[in-house]
């Protein structure tokens, strides 16, 4: 199912000559066709320096994104237990050892999380522009 995310399926029509090429080629390397066509694609592709670039660009975004994302989870979980524990302590009327660190740990949490949602926000915010950039491109090139 994880590698069904990360691929598009396509129906592509190519010459029949072609074909045999590809097939011969993959063979001779012990690939699958499907190996062969999109090793040979990316060779074509990131051989543009400029398309190899963008896709570096969008790669690393998408990780630092991601990150930010999972690092943001993780701090409102944290966030969610400390928050608790305080609650619980308070409704009860019982002491929780350690109270003046955990909401010291609450304070820096919560500093943590916004610099995420910035991060975030800026992801939006830089893929925002891009789009309309590419938009304004295309369209650009049309006229």
């Amino acid at each position: 199912m994880e590698d069904e995310d990360r691929y598009t399926r396509i129906t592509l029509r190519i010459p029949r000559d072609l074909h045999q090429v590809l097939v011969s080629a993959a063979d001779s390397t012990s690939k699958s066709l499907n190996a062969e066509i999109i090793g040979r694609l990316q060779a074509s592709v990131f051989e543009d320096e400029e398309l190899a670039g963008a896709a570096k660009a969008k790669s690393t975004i998408a990780d630092d994104l991601l990150r930010a994302v999972v690092e943001r989870s993780v701090l409102e979980a944290e966030r969610g237990v400390f928050q608790l524990r305080m609650d619980l302590a308070k409704i009860t009327g019982h002491q929780i050892t350690g109270l003046a660190e955990m909401a010291q740990r609450l304070s820096q949490v919560d500093a943590e999380i916004a610099r995420c949602e910035l991060a975030i926000q800026r992801f939006k915010t830089d893929a925002t522009r891009s789009a309309a950039a590419s938009t304004t491109k295309r369209t650009g090139s049309r006229k």
